[in-house]
């Protein structure tokens, strides 16, 4: 029965009863309990009832892919999605990298956010290529207590030429028949 509004006090009737509901607002997730103290002209006192309710939480899950591999001279994005795969809602608070990093950043944060049940929200890893290897981790934070911080290691690269030979052959910015020593600019 949905809760509702009852005033009080109210009078039974000898032999009868009545169901009144009862709202649970939990201050966290996990057990709880209380207990519920009726007190009326009843002769032996007022009468105590033990309630028990368990709150469940959201549940994180991440997918998608945070290895880019090699990448060519440009921009390279991958997308991962923050789930909800919980009975509750989930309060994802942060998506960020652990430090900053100068090939990579976050393309449209949607957090925080709150998510339902059943639902995701997509966040856009960038890379710009870069010769030397680089990788970061995603730190990604929830009020899902047995997960509330998930990292992720993204990992790219890009493998440039020793020489660039043609103008449409050559990577990372670099002029025909220059050498690139392995770094690019």
């Amino acid at each position: 029965m949905p809760p509702g509004v009852t005033t009080y006090p109210l009078t039974i009737a000898p032999g009868t009863g009545l169901e009144l509901p009862i709202r649970f607002r939990p201050s966290g997730f996990g057990p709880a309990s209380t207990v519920i103290t009726i007190d009326s002209d009843d002769p032996s006192g007022p009468h105590q009832v033990q309630v028990q309710a368990y709150a469940p939480s959201g549940r994180l899950a991440v997918t998608g892919s945070t290895y880019f591999g090699e990448v060519d001279c440009g921009i390279a994005e991958k997308t991962v999605s923050i789930c909800n795969i919980g009975p509750c809602d989930l309060n994802v608070t942060s998506v960020k990298f652990r430090r900053k990093r100068r090939h990579f950043k976050l393309i449209n944060n949607p957090f925080p956010a709150t998510l339902p049940p059943g639902s995701c929200l997509g966040v856009a890893l960038q890379y710009r290529a870069a010769c030397d290897p680089e990788c970061c981790e995603l730190v990604v934070k929830s009020d899902d207590p047995d997960h509330r911080r998930v990292c992720l290691d993204v990992v790219a690269y890009t493998r440039c030429q020793p020489v660039c030979e043609r103008e449409e052959s050559c990577r990372c910015g670099h002029k025909p028949g220059r050498e690139t020593e392995g770094r690019c600019s």
